[in-house]
């Protein structure tokens, strides 16, 4: 059996297995200059305004914004895998290596990468199926939707060496 050289990109380039500490230190919210979504307006009675404090959020209950907003930049499919009662929202894409080996990256906020065992280590529970990932219509209505959606989105922007396969060349 032809033995595949795993892609890493982003956080699961880190040794550390604390990927999770990792995105709690980096890209905060606050860093993006996205307070202004934060005001009375724009958050539901009792929403919390912090749920945003750091990129950590896209995999403890919002890994589907985070995943909607790459299929959004890039196209890539999304996709759900299941671990007892917990989902995780995530994408797939194709790439093709230099030597022309087929291979899929699994991506999410943490970066890319082929090694399953590695990025299933995960602890989103969305409520929400794929289909309805799908669907989902971003100016619901639901502030906290739109406020992940846009932090996702800048999060993407920041680092496309961590999400887009062109800069796996």
């Amino acid at each position: 059996m032809k033995k595949t050289n795993h892609i890493y990109t982003g956080y699961f380039e880190n040794p550390d297995d604390d990927i999770n500490d990792l995105l709690f230190n980096a890209d905060g919210f606050d860093s993006f200059g996205l307070d202004y979504l934060l005001t009375e307006e724009n958050l539901d009675e009792g929403e919390n305004p912090y749920e945003y404090a750091s990129a950590r959020v896209f995999l403890m209950g919002s890994c589907n914004l985070f995943a909607l907003a790459l299929n959004e930049k890039f196209g890539y499919a999304l996709c759900q895998i299941d671990k007892e009662t917990s989902h995780h929202y995530f994408c797939l894409t194709e790439y093709v290596d230099k030597n022309g080996e087929k291979l899929y990256p699994l991506i999410d906020v943490r970066g890319m990468t082929t090694d399953f065992l590695k990025f299933r280590r995960t602890s989103c529970v969305p409520t929400a199926t794929v289909e309805d990932v799908e669907k989902m219509v971003i100016d619901d209505g639901l502030a906290s939707d739109v406020i992940g959606i846009e932090y996702a989105r800048r999060i993407i922007e920041k680092h496309p060496e961590f999400y887009d396969v062109k800069y796996l060349d």
